[in-house]
């Protein structure tokens, strides 16, 4: 869903801001199916450095010394020493992850994967930072624990601090991607479409009908949940807007799907973050440049521009909506209607509530947790507050950027159609949102909610009433048919 939606079970990514410059081969942001779901966001989110010629600079340490480094620092996480771990970061990663934040990852990943035993180095190279100018040694290792391994990228300054950790499991392997039953490979096909301009330009696809019809065709912009997401949203072994973008398009409609910012460009991220990171700066303003592109191509009917945002999507598309009164609807999956922090506190709770090694962990980031939304909630938050103090690490400027923003009541003033939907199986955003939109848009004529029994935060049949984390890396399935027909008939009303 969000920035603050996440189970505590896969992908974390834990860096200090400096030095970094390009993402390496094999070690893309979200590659298991980033976002959304799976960002412990204690942790602060940005990306580890690409290789680039050493040049200017302290000399980068050898690969000896640093290897002894690692050793070094393994040893006092074996030992939970934690205050002569973080004495071992550089300043930015210091201010990133304290001793508290630390210990927090530590018993996290302790409860997934049991205890820890050993690691291996898998490689070693050089590396210069761009900002910061200073040549960088990165080991790429592998963490073995008792119940399986943990790919683990750090980075060393000259001096022999760390500024960079890039943590995740191993990439589990899923079978290759298929249509759903309701799509043929034939019905559609993909054209490569870039959204915005260099050098923060995002690859995309444009999927239309291949079936005769009109040579314009109505469009929709789909718009990501949190977290750097492949133009796809993959998650787990499923391609969210994959399954919508082909499902929609074998309806007539044409559907475009890009690579989210933070994913194309995760250097360009860590800027983001130190430098007035909003909702904005992440999601609205590249849903907006893609729907204004749209209207100028040849395949499109310009005054058929719909957006579709999913989780932090959705809470964008009114802010979409108001600022782009020409967008021919909006369509929300998933949306919460509580804020960041307060709907944050809920999930934790609800996998506190089921029990077991990751309950335990999840437990013990609560106090911090709830200290953290007491600032964001307090008169003396300002975009200087550091965001180490705030709930998952995120910046005060997106939280300050929210603050009072309500989406559903910003949503309740505009003229545009509406489509609200909602998985009643979802615990990340759950019928309490719903319900808010229902109450909200009951007087609007052309807004329409409907819910799902059995669907979960991404549209896909679980077979039970409520979602556990674990579904989202286990349960492997399609957006259900009746969610894609029910947004082909929507568009298909607006002329």
């Amino acid at each position: 869903m969000m920035r603050v939606v996440w189970v505590v079970s896969s992908v974390v990514l834990v860096v200090g801001l400096q030095g970094c410059t390009k993402k390496p081969k094999g070690a893309e942001a979200g590659e298991s199916g980033s976002k959304d779901v799976t960002t412990p966001a204690s942790m602060v989110v940005t990306t580890p450095m690409g290789a680039r010629p050493v040049s200017q600079g302290a000399k980068v340490i050898s690969e000896k010394a640093g290897l002894a480094r690692v050793t070094k620092y393994l040893g006092h996480l074996r030992k939970k020493e934690y205050v002569q771990a973080v004495a071992m970061f550089g300043p930015k990663m210091k201010a990133a992850m304290g001793a508290e934040k630390l210990e927090t990852l530590w018993k996290q990943l302790g409860a997934q994967l049991g205890v820890y035993q050993s690691f291996e180095m898998v490689k070693s190279d050089s590396s210069q930072s761009q900002n910061q100018n200073q040549n960088l040694r990165r080991f790429s290792i592998k963490m073995i624990f008792a119940k399986g391994p943990l790919n683990l990228l750090l980075v060393l300054m000259p001096g022999g601090q760390f500024t960079g950790m890039f943590i995740r499991p191993s990439k589990p392997k899923y079978p290759p991607w298929t249509p759903p039953p309701y799509v043929q490979a034939d019905q559609v096909r993909e054209i490569p479409f870039l959204v915005g301009k260099a050098p923060l330009e995002l690859p995309g696809i444009l999927t239309v009908p291949t079936a005769r019809g009109p040579k314009r065709y109505p469009v929709v912009v789909l718009v990501h949940g949190s977290g750097p997401q492949d133009k796809d949203e993959t998650i787990g072994p499923n391609k969210v807007f994959k399954d919508i973008a082909w499902g929609l398009a074998a309806q007539g409609i044409a559907v475009l799907r890009y690579d989210k910012v933070t994913k194309a460009h995760p250097a360009q991220a860590v800027a983001m973050l130190s430098k007035g990171f909003t909702i904005d700066t992440e999601t609205t303003n590249d849903a907006l440049k893609a729907a204004a592109q749209l209207r100028k191509h040849e395949l499109v009917q310009p005054k058929r521009v719909f957006y579709l945002g999913h989780s932090q999507g959705a809470i964008a598309a009114p802010r979409a909506g108001k600022r782009d009164p020409n967008l021919a609807g909006l369509i929300l999956l998933g949306g919460p209607t509580r804020g960041f922090g307060d709907l944050g506190l809920s999930q934790l709770e609800y996998i506190i509530s089921l029990g077991g090694p990751q309950a335990q962990a999840t437990k013990a980031m609560l106090p911090a947790y709830k200290k953290g939304l007491a600032l964001v909630k307090s008169k003396t938050l300002t975009p200087k507050t550091p965001a180490k103090l705030l709930p998952f690490g995120i910046p005060a400027s997106f939280w300050l950027d929210l603050r009072n923003y309500k989406p559903h009541l910003v949503a309740k003033t505009l003229k545009m159609p509406m489509l609200v939907l909602q998985g009643e199986a979802d615990y990340q955003v759950t019928m309490v949102d719903f319900a808010a939109w229902k109450k909200t848009l009951a007087a609007k004529k052309n807004a329409v909610c409907k819910s799902y029994p059995r669907l979960g935060h991404h549209f896909i049949d679980l077979k039970k009433k409520m979602a556990v984390p674990m579904d989202y890396l286990k349960v492997s399935g399609h957006v259900s048919k009746t969610v894609i027909d029910d947004i082909a008939a929507f568009i298909k009303r607006q002329r």
